[in-house]
């Protein structure tokens, strides 16, 4: 517009007057109704620093300082701990642990009394956690998400290790044909036999389902199960009745036992022969 103005023959815009800024306010942080401090309130403050804070403050008095004191501590709480210096303030840090929450004995934890955690197991972790400050609550909620992750992990393997046997003696089946009940009851017998019964959950993870059937079945054969020879039996394992009714029914199914049978294949032949004393007399 002064530019307008100018070409207009109207000369200078004359300047406007300055706008009165805003009233000055009380210093930031000053108390309501702060002003000055008096000599004989900062006076009677003997350390230096604490002086020169009281100062910048604008205290002008105790009951000032004792006003803002107590609504800082109405906003934040009395029960308070200073924070740590740094990483390596233990002391701080014993401090700000002990405000909140942690105890003085890992026992209070209460990890021993955990369903299935072994007590020395609790003991270590105990201290691990007060190690790092952990309050009970916390402690209790660690170790329930730490049950529940080793449960599930422990129940998929489970359930991967039953799938992996169960093809394993699937794919056995297949290749013992109609031997398999019989090649069982003789992989069972050598089990009682060397009283390995109570072994057996380990030697099958160690070796697999078809690994353990497998070397038990070999173990039961190399022993004889009663094989005649000479016309007498030889020391090994004895058929019952039934189990050798059972053991004629899966030859029968075993076309290559009865191809030899029917070729009068002398072993296939003693063999029948031997189950049908046991079986019928």
């Amino acid at each position: 517009m002064a530019e307008a103005l100018e070409l207009l023959g109207e000369g200078e815009t004359p300047e406007a007057a300055p706008r009165p800024g805003p009233a000055p306010g009380p210093e930031a942080g000053a108390p309501a109704g702060g002003g000055a401090p008096s000599a004989s309130f900062l006076d009677g403050i003997k350390d230096a620093e604490l002086r020169g804070w009281a100062a910048n403050k604008g205290f002008p008095g105790l009951a000032e300082a004792m006003e803002s004191h107590r609504n800082l501590e109405k906003l934040l709480g009395s029960d308070k701990a200073p924070l740590p210096r740094d990483e390596h303030d233990r002391e701080g840090w014993e401090r700000l642990y002990k405000t909140l929450g942690r105890p003085d004995d890992p026992a209070v934890y209460g990890l021993d009394r955990l369903e299935g955690v072994d007590p020395a197991f609790a003991g270590e972790a105990g201290g691990w956690f007060k190690e790092v400050g952990l309050n009970p609550k916390q402690a209790g909620v660690l170790a329930e998400r730490w049950q529940s992750y080793v449960a599930g992990r422990e129940a998929a393997e489970r359930q991967r290790y039953e799938v992996a046997s169960a093809q394993e003696v699937s794919a056995l089946q297949g290749e013992w044909g109609g031997n398999f009940d019989g090649n069982v009851e003789m992989a069972r017998r050598a089990a009682r036999q060397f009283g390995v019964g109570e072994a057996l959950p380990a030697l099958e993870r160690a070796l697999g389902a078809r690994g353990l059937l497998s070397f038990l079945h070999r173990v039961g054969s190399g022993l004889g199960e009663d094989r005649y020879e000479g016309g007498a039996p030889s020391k090994g394992f004895s058929l019952s009745p039934d189990q050798a009714r059972s053991r004629i029914e899966a030859l029968k199914q075993d076309t290559g036992f009865g191809a030899r049978y029917l070729a009068r294949d002398a072993e296939a032949t003693a063999e029948m022969d031997r189950l049908h004393r046991i079986a019928f007399g």
